[in-house]
């Protein structure tokens, strides 16, 4: 078994121009790269060709999965990000068990989101109540732990399952149409006490996450399973994590922490470096474990 990681980037949609950036952004820091890029021809030493939809992009990790682990001589981890988050630069490969808190059977998400817990609507859950494995033309629910089964190891990472309540679940009335009805589903006719998911789900951000190598075939498994049963992103990647993996850190569990910047507020964080990847670099925000997201294509790289 080699005894670093491997960092698998996955690239939400073909920019090949981001490759080499990234490259060089990670190259002396993890010496086995990977970037796992929606229809690109496979011409490029590194690249994985995948297929599919960005929404449902655990489905390049079971795609790509042939191409980056070997079970006869795995990676201690699978380090996978965005290619839009940043990585605290102090990060590599060979301190990121200490800053993930990580030993070999170990691995990490961000967070994890009970959904019968959500304090307001948000369109992922009522996805999520709309979910069943079972589907015409995907034989997916014997590829899948029972209900029975996805239970106790939601047990086993303190995951609680509860009706989702109907504030969570329905939006603004759509003018019409089939949203229309689903929403008077959802909202007149929604049971009482809630709405029970037909398969446990748990969710997370999941623009970050690390797989231990010895669960890395069941874990890419599943994350086919729930892309071609169409689950979002958020809701897969945290629920096969679950399924497959025995112990799993989160961010609660890390002395660093990652920043989202999702609105001006969030931002400003960085105004003062000027579009100076380097800059971002040489001064990382303090105590930030990642940011996301950054995109590549607006920052000069200033120190070659």
């Amino acid at each position: 078994m080699p005894a670093t990681p491997a960092l698998v980037i996955i690239h939400n949609h073909r920019f090949d121009g981001n490759i080499p950036v990234l490259e060089a952004l990670y190259g002396e820091r993890f010496s086995r790269i990977m970037h796992l890029v929606p229809f690109h021809p496979g011409d490029r030493s590194g690249v994985i060709p995948v297929h599919g939809h960005s929404h449902q992009f655990q489905g390049y990790v079971a795609q790509g999965l042939h191409a980056f682990h070997n079970e006869q001589d795995q990676h201690p981890h699978y380090i996978f990000i965005a290619d839009d988050l940043l990585l605290a630069p102090q990060i590599d490969e060979t301190n990121y068990r200490t800053h993930f808190e990580l030993d070999k059977d170990t691995g990490f998400l961000p967070n994890f989101i009970d959904l019968h817990r959500w304090p307001t609507w948000w369109r992922r859950i009522a996805e999520a109540v709309d979910y069943d494995p079972q589907q015409p033309g995907v034989e997916a629910v014997r590829e899948l732990p029972t209900v029975a089964e996805a239970k106790k190891r939601f047990s086993l990472h303190g995951l609680e399952l509860g009706p989702i309540p109907h504030r969570a679940v329905g939006g603004p009335l759509p003018k019409g149409g089939i949203a229309a009805l689903r929403w008077l589903k959802q909202h007149v006719l929604a049971p009482r006490g809630g709405h029970e998911l037909r398969y446990p789900l748990v969710g997370s951000y999941s623009d970050l996450f690390i797989v231990p190598g010895k669960d890395m075939k069941h874990f890419a498994h599943l994350c086919g399973v729930f892309a071609a049963t169409r689950l979002f992103v958020e809701l897969a990647i945290p629920t096969a994590m679950a399924l497959a993996v025995d112990r799993i850190r989160t961010e609660r569990d890390t002395r660093l922490k990652g920043r989202a910047l999702w609105n001006a507020e969030d931002l400003r964080i960085l105004e003062p470096y000027g579009h100076d990847l380097d800059a971002l670099l040489r001064d990382f925000p303090a105590g930030s474990l990642y940011l996301h997201p950054v995109k590549l294509t607006r920052w000069q790289r200033s120190a070659r």
